[in-house]
């Protein structure tokens, strides 16, 4: 009868646990001052020490589109010391995953700042973005 009401409550967990789709920027390697994790998404995402952006559905697959086809262009060169990690998740299960360095992310970045100032308008996004642009650019 326990392990009966152990596996009732387990299996109410993961039926009650939501699963998200986003996307994760994460600078690796070394800076002066550190560069938050940005996290963008449909939905609220909770995680320690990254801001999370809001889009909507489109602007979210459009930025998701970006960042799939740019991994097939550019690749992280393992002596460069820093750049970004671009994560894409579905259902919080990685489905892309890939580096690229801090001078090859400035055109990715771009990109999506166009995007979203076509479609989305998300100031706070298009501001942080063009922060790390200039942070980078050096």
């Amino acid at each position: 009868m326990k392990s009966l009401l152990i596996g009732l409550i387990i299996f109410a967990l993961t039926v009650m646990t939501k699963q998200s789709d986003y996307i994760s920027i994460e600078h690796i390697g070394i800076n002066d001052k550190p560069i938050y994790t940005i996290i963008i998404s449909m939905e609220p995402i909770q995680k320690p020490w990254c801001f999370n952006y809001l889009v909507n559905i489109k602007v979210y697959n459009d930025l998701k589109n970006i960042i799939e086809k740019y991994k097939s262009n550019k690749r992280f060169n393992k002596n460069e010391l820093d750049g970004f990690k671009y994560n894409i998740y579905e259902n919080d299960t990685i489905i892309i995953n890939y580096n690229l360095s801090r001078k090859k992310s400035i055109p990715l970045f771009a990109k999506m700042i166009k995007t979203l100032k076509i479609e989305d308008n998300n100031k706070e996004l298009v501001f942080e973005l063009e922060t790390v642009i200039k942070r980078i650019s050096f």
